[in-house]
């Protein structure tokens, strides 16, 4: 059973009402965004508040979160009103291809942890299946709708499964997206590759690649990662 809060060194995530409890992947994301220091961030999906939180945390930027469960929005709503950083972070109740369509702001840097069982048998729990599922919302409908809502030079990052690379890339391209920095993540290095974490723009330049092992060994987390959540992770 998931404990109902997760605690982090400057704020704790309640997550007893939400369908999808915070993960490495949610973390990993937002320790690894080139946030903008000033400006407009949006978090789209937002769940618990992790990511709005956390970038938040790493700027001085004003970060909008939307999502479209209720009992999700409502528990984001409580834990960033606990943060020092409440002041910078809303959140909203919204479809995003609503809020898409209703919003005239633009953004520097669009940030989500999207569903990513694609083709997958869909779960008994509708706010499960909006949370794991491309039903509500899919990559398609996040790189078009990001097309207005990013600033010229504004930067768009996703996390999602390794086995969806050729998909995610090709329809991020369809759209006029091009690679900035990629990194495929490994739980460590004789595993495979497990995720994508990926940033793109809409200039084509010279994209940089790495590789990120979660654990060096089994059972011992390596410094790249100790690196990268240092600021967040009790244990480091």
């Amino acid at each position: 059973m998931s404990n109902s809060y997760f605690k982090f060194k400057q704020f704790t995530i309640y997550q007893d009402n939400c369908a999808m409890k915070v993960g490495t992947d949610g973390a990993l994301l937002g320790a690894w965004c080139s946030f903008p220091q000033k400006g407009m961030i949006l978090d789209i999906g937002c769940g618990t508040g992790l990511i709005s939180i956390m970038a938040a945390q790493r700027t001085e930027a004003l970060v909008d979160g939307v999502e479209i469960d209720q009992n999700a929005y409502k528990q984001a709503q409580e834990n960033v009103a606990l943060t020092p950083w409440k002041n910078r972070i809303n959140l909203y109740f919204n479809d995003f291809n609503l809020f898409a369509q209703n919003t005239s702001t633009q953004y520097d840097y669009i940030v989500s942890n999207p569903p990513f069982f694609k083709d997958s048998l869909l779960s008994p729990s509708t706010s499960r299946n909006n949370a794991r599922h491309t039903i509500s919302l899919n990559y398609e409908t996040l790189f078009s709708k990001s097309t207005n809502l990013l600033k010229p030079k504004g930067k768009i990052a996703i996390i999602f499964p390794y086995e969806l690379e050729n998909y995610i890339f090709s329809t991020a391209l369809f759209h006029q997206f091009y690679p900035i920095r990629i990194t495929r993540v490994k739980g460590h290095a004789k595993r495979p590759i497990k995720r994508i974490i990926a940033e793109w723009g809409r200039e084509l330049v010279e994209y940089k690649s790495d590789e990120l092992n979660i654990e060096s060994i089994p059972g011992t987390y390596s410094p790249e990662f100790i690196s990268l959540l240092q600021d967040f992770y009790l244990k480091f």
